[in-house]
């Protein structure tokens, strides 16, 4: 999977533009409307767990081994670590920076940090699996979804509430939540209006 960056070229060259780029990267599971998933074989270290909690939804293959190691080689996880804490809790993603221990897939289970454990030759197809169940639903709601989430994380309390109920509504209003209710009632799987290129809302 990833190790973490080039510490080399880190050494010789320093961070110049690359800090903002890292920035973008360790945060773009908090600004995209469209759902990631990952599926996780090899070592998960470092800027590796970086990427991993920017995921939606992670699936790891048995025998994985996951770690923040930065301060190993005399590193914090800075640029990681707001990810981290959002995927696991601050407490916990503070004693795994602090510990810089490595540990398997049955910790990051039971910590959250994976939703899955596949046997290594089954990883493809149970992410996969979760991908197309994922596509399955219905896009614009999917995404008004990922919108509340990353948009009430930098709210308090009172304007991430106004926010939900705003994007509530435009889901009751929407094509989409009309033929889920009637495919609900009727027992039958949603023919989405907005995969069916129909007028939106």
């Amino acid at each position: 999977f990833c190790s973490g960056m080039d510490l080399d070229e880190a050494l010789e060259h320093g961070p110049k533009g690359e800090l903002e780029v890292h920035e973008r990267l360790f945060t773009v599971g908090t600004r995209l409307t469209k759902p990631i998933v990952a599926a996780v074989q090899g070592p998960v270290l470092a800027g590796g767990i970086g990427l991993l909690c920017n995921a939606h939804v992670a699936v790891a293959a048995m025998g994985t081994n996951f770690g923040i190691t930065e301060l190993r080689i005399g590193m914090f996880p800075f640029v990681i670590f707001r990810a981290v804490a959002a995927a696991i809790g601050e407490r916990r993603a503070l004693e795994l920076s602090l510990t810089a221990r490595v540990f398997q897939t049955d910790e990051a289970l039971r910590i959250g940090l994976i939703h899955q454990v596949a046997p290594e030759f089954e990883l493809d197809d149970r992410a996969s699996a979760l991908a197309h169940t994922i596509a399955g639903h219905s896009g614009p709601v999917t995404a008004l979804g990922l919108r509340s989430v990353n948009e009430a994380r930098t709210l308090d309390k009172e304007a991430a509430g106004a926010l939900a109920r705003q994007l509530r509504l435009e889901v009751f209003r929407h094509p989409d939540y009309a033929e889920g209710v009637a495919a609900f009632k009727e027992k039958r799987r949603p023919a989405w209006p907005s995969l069916q290129g129909e007028p939106q809302a």
